[in-house]
Parts: C-alpha cells; structure tokens; sequence
C-alpha cells in the first residue's frame, strides 16, 4: 500500500505486506499500525517541518528497528552536526541511511561527531508510561539528569535525532541545539515518532533512519 496522509489525525492500519506512508507537512498525532513482524519493508515517510513539542507526532506500532527491514524517512528533516550533514529533502542525494547511530554510555555525554544518538542507559531512561504529550518534558528530565550535552561537544545550531525510551516504548526526537547548547530545554526539541513496543532505544540501527 501507498498512503499520503491529509494533515488531520488520522489512524491508519496497513495489514501484512510492504506498505509506504508519508505523513503530510503539518499533519502529524497519527496512529500508524505497519503489521508486527511480516517481514516486509515498510517505509514511514516524515514531512513535516521543523519545530517544538509535540504537535506533529506520530504514533507506530509493528516497527522491526535494527533489522534492515522497516525505515523512518527523515530526509525532510536532515542531520547537522558541523561535520556530519545530510540537507533536508525528501528524495536528496544525502542520505541519512549510512550515518550510524552512536549509542550514549550510561550518564554519558554525546560525542562531537554523531548526529544520532541512541540513549538506552538506566540513568537516561524516561519516565515509565512517557506519553506524546508529557515525552518532551520527560526527555528533558532524563537528559539533564547528567550532562548528556555540553557546548564542548554540541554546538548551537546542531540539528541532531535523539532516540530515548521509558522501558516499554521508544521515542524519536528531532534535537536542535539553541545558542546554549550546554542547556538543554523543551525548545531545544520536537518529538517526531513515539515507536510502541520497542523497549530499547540502544536496539536502532544503522538503516533504520534515512
């Protein structure tokens, strides 16, 4: 199945087979079930402009991350890390597929050089229960628990994706780093795709994103 949707809230359940959905610039709070485990290659294409909260999420259930099978397109979005980057555009040259995702240590502080992180330690885990409504303000929580960031490591201006989880669920965030990027906040961030069932942020792979 090919679906475009319309930029209302929308619930979309595609069954078994490969299925590409493309969520409409300024749509977003969508439930998109893609079909547990069949084994086919789904593709959820996210077009939606930049910005903050929550506004645009969606929610997506059946993704089989770190398999090489399902994919979140971000290209609308792009990475920018100041040496890794990949220009926003669907259907761009770039590619954000072969940017490996770099996994946080436990309370550890992102590097210079990933533009996605993956943070799966107990010390960055979110809230239990994190909702779209509350997972910006509990990402937030769990980030400056420590020092995850620092503008030894993190410029303004950085356009990154950060992957959290609160032990049952994963959370796909699009992170843009304000002129302090030694403080992360809920403006610094817009949560993207709340993926059900994925336990463990750390579990994404390279080819997941693209």
């Amino acid at each position: 199945d090919t679906i475009t949707t319309a930029g209302g809230v929308d619930t979309i359940t595609t069954g078994t087979g490969a299925d590409t959905i493309t969520v409409a610039a300024g749509g977003g709070l969508d439930v998109i079930n893609i079909g547990a485990a069949d084994g086919a290659a789904d593709n959820i294409i996210i077009n939606t402009a930049s910005g903050t909260g929550a506004t645009h999420a969606i929610t997506v259930t059946g993704f089989e991350n770190g398999t090489g099978t399902d994919t979140i397109d971000i290209g609308a979005i792009g990475v920018d890390n100041g040496s890794t980057t990949v220009a926003a555009g669907v259907g761009s040259t770039n590619t954000i597929a072969a940017v490996a995702p770099v996994t946080v240590g436990n309370n550890g502080q992102a590097t210079a050089n990933g533009a996605i992180f993956l943070f799966s330690g107990a010390g960055d885990q979110m809230a239990a229960n994190s909702t779209v409504g509350n997972a910006v303000a509990n990402a937030v929580t769990a980030l400056t628990s420590t020092a995850d960031f620092s503008g030894a490591n993190i410029a303004g201006g950085d356009d990154l994706i950060l992957v959290l989880d609160d032990g049952t669920n994963s959370f796909v965030f699009q992170y843009l780093a304000a002129g302090n990027a030694a403080i992360t906040q809920a403006g610094d961030m817009q949560l993207l795709a709340k993926i059900d069932g994925v336990a463990d942020a750390g579990t994404f792979a390279t080819g997941d994103f693209i």
